[in-house]
């Protein structure tokens, strides 16, 4: 049974929120959730009061410390940034106000809530989160700080892996940036797999220079290099269920396709934007010369930039939600446009790098054409390629313009038609999600099909009844914006599909969801048809033999639907890059 609340084509893109919770289906729904819930439990516990705010300002300010900083801080910079950070005081009133915001939300909206308790047998690394129990049990913990409550938050939701789920205060983690001086990989050498370093954050250490490149970690804090990184990514890789997938967000890629040219990505491990637990990093080396040495290296500590920091008064005119602000009654908006998130935009890195490696093209390679969602190019046969063989390199969350990536989509089948390619690569490589694709793979059929509309429902509660008659309610009842219809292709006219619920047991539990209703990407691909028709192109001539799948398994939701469906469904070869040697990528 279908549980996945995903923008399927670019028009619900626009109208559907990459929201906090996941699986929050009407408008309706995602703004009160949005508005009412995360936000306010992000928030809640920044609302201090002025005798808290007065004691700050009689304290030894530790921020005004880092204000002071030259832009970033290498030696003390950890201890600085800690001290700042747990100087906000821990009000326990409004930790459990916190705490049941959180809570009623999860139980009330959260559809994998019960699954994530008792997650099914599976090869993927996933443990057993019951998110109500734990969130539960903090109400009984006492703290020194808001940072350290907050924290376990953080720490809690972060292990469902879920991508869709997020609780991040952003005074303690997005506006921050925790680095490591030395860039890793893990190559696969002679049959064995290794950790080396890839390149270094230059001009911040001086003990830190190029002739370290290659320079393979033998060990991190007195023990194995490579055992040490695959323990982060099961705790802290990224929130993916693949171990292997994981991996591969922690450690450094130049794959990753922004602003029309493929850049280095550092890593979970190389940036954190949550407060590491430890000061200093310990890394045994082995070099290319034979020269062994042992480096203890500080972190890296980028402040806020885009907030005014100047001392701790940031947290109240920069963190804190005014009171007013937080009870003021606000109307529910009949229609929905997302929040400006690029996800590319956020996976960014303060400090330069210096990698020695040179990014270059195959000489065999021919680019065709490119923007800043697509990279065409081709392989013709010979010299050991056996077919012409063209290569779509996808890589961006949303185009800014959708006009603009029909175009170069539409003159890149041009070409390889032009030049007669036999064989089609999809590159979706850090892939954050998209819908151009579906075209492609119709059965060669030009039309949308009953497998492409992907099958959602959302969890029946209290919460979600009041909100979805409250939608129903509206004069020209809108659910989903005209993207989504009842499975026998209905358009929804009432809340009948979440009043008339379905009792199921999911992960050992009882529960009662909506009833399925699918997306209609049937006017998009209408549209972009017409378009290639208009351009001489028709059916397009290659099979699903003809296509090849290459991932590293960083691949946001559409994307992954669209890899499962080919290559479960209708068997396209898939080839997955990077990982753990040995062991198969889901």
């Amino acid at each position: 049974m279908g549980n996945l609340n995903e923008c399927l084509c670019p028009a619900s893109c626009r109208d559907c929120y990459d929201l906090n919770i996941k699986t929050i289906a009407t408008p309706a729904v995602q703004a009160f959730y949005t508005i009412y819930t995360m936000k306010l439990a992000s928030t809640l516990s920044f609302v201090t009061s002025s005798l808290l705010l007065l004691e700050l300002a009689s304290a030894i300010d530790p921020c005004t410390k880092i204000a002071q900083w030259n832009g970033w801080k290498g030696v003390g910079g950890w201890e600085e940034s800690k001290a700042c950070l747990e100087s906000f005081p821990f009000n326990r009133k409004v930790a459990l106000q916190t705490l049941d915001t959180l809570i009623d939300g999860f139980n009330s909206f959260y559809v994998f809530k019960d699954i994530a308790a008792s997650p099914p047998k599976s090869h993927l690394s996933i443990s057993k989160v019951d998110i109500i129990k734990e969130l539960g049990a903090l109400k009984n913990k006492d703290y020194q700080s808001d940072f350290a409550f907050q924290n376990d938050i953080q720490n809690i939701v972060f292990s469902l892996y879920d991508a869709h789920v997020n609780y991040e205060p952003n005074c303690y983690g997005p506006n921050w940036f925790w680095q490591q001086a030395l860039l890793l990989y893990a190559p696969v050498e002679k049959g064995a797999q290794k950790l080396k370093i890839y390149g270094i954050t230059k001009g911040y250490l001086p003990s830190v220079t190029t002739d370290l490149i290659e320079c393979e970690v033998v060990e991190i804090d007195d023990k194995p290099g490579f055992e040490v990184i695959i323990d982060y990514a099961k705790e802290k890789g990224g929130k993916l269920k693949d171990l292997n997938v994981r991996l591969n967000v922690a450690l450094m890629t130049t794959n990753r396709y922004i602003n029309r040219q493929f850049t280095d990505y550092y890593g979970s491990w190389q940036v954190r934007h949550q407060l590491p637990e430890k000061p200093l990093t310990k890394y045994k080396l082995s070099c290319p010369n034979g020269k062994s040495q042992t480096m203890t290296l500080p972190w890296i500590v980028f402040p806020p930039t885009n907030v005014n920091f100047s001392d701790s008064s940031y947290y109240a005119q920069e963190c804190a939600l005014p009171t007013q602000t937080a009870s003021k009654p606000r109307q529910l908006p009949q229609k929905l446009t997302p929040p400006p998130r690029n996800l590319q935009t956020q996976l960014g890195h303060p400090g330069p790098a210096d990698t020695h490696h040179q990014q270059t093209v195959a000489s065999n390679f021919t680019q065709v054409v490119e923007d800043e969602m697509f990279y065409f190019g081709y392989y013709l046969k010979g010299n050991g390629i056996r077919y012409n063989t063209g290569v779509i390199h996808i890589d961006t969350f949303e185009p800014s313009s959708l006009s603009s990536a029909e175009y170069t989509f539409i003159q890149g089948i041009k070409a390889f038609l032009k030049l007669g390619i036999e064989k089609v690569v999809l590159d979706v490589q850090n892939n954050g999600a998209q819908a151009l694709l579906h075209v492609l793979f119709n059965d060669n059929i030009n039309a949308t099909t009953p497998d492409l509309e992907y099958a959602t429902d959302i969890l029946v509660s209290s919460q979600s009844l009041i909100l979805g008659k409250t939608e129903a309610s509206y004069p020209n009842y809108d659910p989903f914006n005209d993207d989504y219809y009842s499975i026998d292709g209905k358009l929804l006219s009432s809340d009948s599909w979440l009043t008339n619920s379905i009792k199921y047991n999911r992960g050992g539990r009882i529960s009662r969801y909506s009833q399925r209703v699918r997306s209609d990407c049937s006017a998009f691909i209408y549209n972009l048809v017409q378009k290639l028709s208009a351009n001489g192109i028709g059916l397009l001539p290659w099979t699903l033999t003809d296509y090849t799948i290459v991932s590293n398994g960083n691949c946001g939701s559409s994307c992954a639907l669209f890899t499962n469906r080919l290559h479960q469904l209708k068997g396209v070869k898939t080839i997955a890059v990077g990982g753990i040697l040995n062991i198969s990528m889901s």
